[in-house]
C-alpha cells in the first residue's frame, strides 16, 4: 500500500483543496480516499468465500443507501481491524509514542481530553491506515488529514524526537509522498476568524479571543513546518504549494505529484 498525505497548518485550506481534487479526478487517476479504500478492500481483497463477503458485495452491487453500505463495510472490516493489534504495536507504535510523550508535557489539555485524543488517534490510525496495510491493499490512498498531520508529537525537542523515531523504525510507515500546503499566518488567522464569525468554527476556536486564536494559528504553522522538516530529513518526497495561488493550479500540480509518487515507487 502506498499513501500520500496532505500536510499544513490547520485552516490553510487542505480540506477545500482535497474536495476540489476529488471533483477533478479522472479515470487515469487510480488513487482512492480512505473510505473508498475500505470499500475496495471488501470487494476485491478479503476472504472471497465468506458470508460477510457475499453480503457486502450484494449490498454494494445493489447501490444501497450510503448508510447501509458503510455499515456493511464497517462490519466486515472490523474483523480485520481486530487482527491488526500485534502488527500495530510492532509497526505503528512509534506514532503513539510520539503523541504520548508530547501530551505528557502539555499543560493546556485536561487528562480526560488527552485520553480522548489518544483514543481518537489510535482508532483513526487502525481504521484508515493499519487495517488497510494489514490486508495488503495494492492501491495508493490519499489522506487530506492524515496520521502525521494529526500528531503534535513532532513538536518534541529534536534530540528526543529523532531518538524515538530511530528506535521505532518509522521509515516502514511513513507517507510515500506529502502535499504540503502553506500560507502566511496572517492569512490563516483571517480565514479562521471569518469562519468563526460565520458560525462554522469548531468549539475550540469559538471560545478563543483574537489573541489566543492568533497564537493557535502561529503554533499550528510551526508544528506543520516541523513535521515537514522531519519528513524531508527522513527522505519523504514533498511538494510545496502555497494556498494563495489558484486552487485549479494547486490541484493540477497535486495530481502530477501523486502520479509521480505512484510511478516511482
Amino acid at each position: 500500500m502506498k499513501f500520500v498525505e496532505f500536510l499544513g497548518p490547520s485552516g490553510v485550506g487542505k480540506t477545500t483543496i482535497f474536495q476540489k481534487l476529488l471533483t477533478l479526478r479522472e479515470g487515469e487517476d487510480g488513487w482512492l480516499t480512505s473510505e473508498e479504500a475500505r470499500s475496495f478492500a471488501v470487494q476485491y481483497h478479503v476472504d472471497k468465500d465468506s458470508f460477510m463477503k457475499k453480503m457486502a458485495s450484494l449490498v454494494l452491487r445493489m447501490n444501497a443507501s450510503p448508510i447501509l453500505s458503510r455499515a456493511i463495510i464497517d462490519l466486515f472490516m472490523a474483523k480485520h481491524e481486530l487482527m491488526v493489534g500485534k502488527e500495530f504495536i510492532g509497526k505503528y507504535e512509534v506514532y503513539l509514542k510520539l503523541l504520548i510523550q508530547y501530551l505528557q508535557f502539555d499543560r493546556t489539555m485536561s487528562e480526560i481530553t488527552k485520553c480522548r485524543f489518544i483514543e481518537y488517534y489510535v482508532n483513526d490510525l487502525i481504521r484508515n491506515v493499519a487495517a488497510l496495510d494489514y490486508i495488503g491493499l495494492d492501491r495508493t490512498i490519499i489522506y487530506h488529514d492524515g496520521v502525521v498531520h494529526n500528531n503534535p508529537g513532532f513538536m518534541l525537542p529534536a534530540d528526543q524526537l529523532y531518538r524515538t523515531i530511530e528506535c521505532g523504525s518509522m521509515e516502514r510507515t511513513l507517507p510515500n509522498g506529502v502535499i504540503y500546503i502553506s500560507s502566511n499566518v496572517d492569512v490563516v488567522f483571517k480565514r479562521r476568524a471569518q469562519r468563526i464569525q460565520s458560525g462554522k468554527g469548531n468549539l475550540l476556536e469559538a471560545n478563543l479571543s483574537e489573541v489566543e486564536l492568533y497564537q493557535l494559528c502561529f503554533w499550528s504553522e510551526k508544528c506543520a513546518e516541523r513535521q515537514r522538516e522531519v519528513l524531508k530529513a527522513l527522505g519523504v518526497k514533498i511538494i510545496d504549494l502555497n494556498s494563495e495561488i489558484s486552487i485549479s493550479e494547486i490541484c493540477s500540480k497535486a495530481r502530477k505529484f501523486i502520479k509521480h509518487v505512484e510511478n516511482n515507487l
